[in-house]
């Protein structure tokens, strides 16, 4: 997900980059939907990786039907049920299952109904990140943190500027003559 920022599928604003267990993924801030990598969601299964292979085979062996266009190279998602339990009681997702994309668009509440290990100690040992790798995301949430508060900043100074109270001391004619007169 190198290089610009994907658009949601659905509402089609621009995502927000969010960390999951030390891993990237985008969240729509509108309709609340979330796009994930398959490590990302190995990650945020922890102790269930079986979880998302199923729903990864599922989407790479069937044809499923037309999905949203991914975020990412613009092209159709398949769109693949994916059981939750043994009764048959799912959900369906939308998958991009191109090797350059490899990504899971969860529409609002979705992800949450998959289960996520919430012990740390249940997360495979390959989806630790090195302290090294940590670090970096820390900065980048940081900077992340610091653009959003300039951006507010700014949002704020403009709209206070637009909403001043502005009267006028001089008539336009009356401000041009102080100006070319230098009495102002």
């Amino acid at each position: 997900m190198a290089g610009q920022i994907p658009h949601c599928p659905c509402c089609r604003v621009e995502l927000e980059e969010e960390i999951i267990r030390d891993r990237l993924y985008y969240h729509c801030p509108y309709c609340d939907g979330s796009l994930l990598t398959l490590g990302t969601l190995r990650a945020r299964c922890g102790a269930e990786p079986a979880r998302v292979a199923v729903i990864w085979q599922k989407a790479c062996a069937t044809a499923g039907s037309q999905g949203y266009a991914c975020p990412l190279c613009g092209d159709a998602m398949k769109r693949v049920f994916v059981p939750l339990t043994e009764t048959g009681a799912g959900m369906e997702l939308d998958v991009c299952v191109k090797s350059s994309c490899q990504v899971i668009w969860f529409d609002a509440g979705e992800l949450a109904e998959l289960p996520a290990s919430t012990d740390p100690a249940q997360i495979p040992a390959d989806a630790a990140l090195p302290q090294a790798a940590r670090e970096i995301i820390a900065i980048y949430e940081v900077e992340q943190i610091r653009r959003r508060h300039e951006q507010r900043e700014r949002i704020k100074f403009l709209s206070n500027w637009i909403t001043r109270p502005c009267a006028p001391r001089y008539s336009l004619v009356e401000s041009i003559t102080r100006f070319l007169l230098g009495d102002d």
